[in-house]
């Protein structure tokens, strides 16, 4: 939900001054990690159950009288974000790099 996306801005917000290059490689281990923890329940945490409920289960959990729903779990989106904030500055720099023209083999002929 928005919660997901909001959160996920204020890490990329966080991890932004280090380089583009750790910043993928942050968001690729998120992405990669996220699934060998499939295995982990929330009960495993104890009194913080309710925190891999948000972070990677989703689902209902109550923290004292108040009930509460994780619409969807909050990762890997931060990871998502890490690598698509990496991906759109890797596009950015080789947008900007001067064009070499084709080698003369290559051209289209011209008549002068």
């Amino acid at each position: 939900g928005m919660m997901t996306l909001g959160t996920a801005m204020i890490f990329l917000g966080v991890i932004l001054p280090l380089p583009v290059r750790a910043i993928g490689a942050i968001g690729l281990a998120i992405i990669v990690l996220h699934n060998a923890f499939d295995h982990v329940t929330p009960a495993s945490w104890g009194a913080g159950a309710w925190l891999w409920q948000v972070l990677h289960a989703g689902g209902n959990f109550s923290l004292g009288k108040i009930d509460a729903w994780a619409f969807y779990p909050l990762l890997p989106w931060p990871g998502v974000m890490a690598i698509g904030f990496a991906f759109g500055s890797r596009i950015l720099a080789l947008a900007r790099r001067p064009a070499t023209p084709p080698p003369a083999s290559r051209r289209w002929p011209t008549s002068s």
